[in-house]
């Protein structure tokens, strides 16, 4: 198991996996029945860090911005494939259009509007963000999650912004 290291407001993956299954956590009923390997991630890290490189998957994970929480990209690349599960970010560092370079598959949040502010647009890439982000990246296809559109109309434009960046769009249900 895989997670960043802390902030202040936010806790690590051992400290949270301690405070759900430690010996005083939440569950600590399922702690002894629970054998995880835990790497951190260390979310001021300039370079991708490298997590699995066996049998031809390899998986490696990068901070990426989301306001004041430590957040990560994964990648996962095969022989034939990959695939970066994008998270939480607003699309504000350069390097994340590096780590996804090329990929076959890009699953990012479209939590985020065009005409967002504040704390939204601080932890939310705007659509055509991650439009010019997988431009940029040459990325094969898109794939929707995290979508907090309150109306079916808010939606489309989301998609309608996003797409106007992309020359392929895949929506996941």
């Amino acid at each position: 198991m895989t997670g960043p290291t802390g902030s202040e407001d936010y806790p690590s993956i051992e400290s949270f996996l301690s405070i759900m299954f430690g010996a005083s956590g939440a569950y600590s009923v399922l702690g002894s029945r629970l054998d995880l390997e835990i790497q951190t991630i260390d979310v001021t890290a300039v370079e991708p860090t490298s997590i699995w490189n066996e049998n031809d998957i390899s998986i490696s994970a990068i901070s990426v911005p989301h306001g004041d929480v430590p957040t990560l990209a994964y990648k996962f690349e095969f022989k034939e494939s990959s695939i970066v599960f994008a998270s939480d970010q607003n699309g504000s560092d350069p390097r994340v259009i590096d780590f996804i370079q090329g990929v076959g598959y890009l699953v990012i949040h479209l939590a985020g509007t065009e005409d967002a502010t504040g704390v939204i647009a601080d932890l939310h890439a705007k659509p055509s963000v991650w439009g010019n982000m997988a431009t940029a990246a040459d990325v094969g296809n898109v794939i929707i999650s995290h979508v907090t559109a309150p109306t079916l109309q808010a939606l489309e434009q989301r998609l309608n912004d996003l797409q106007k960046q992309l020359y392929r769009l895949v929506c996941d249900s």
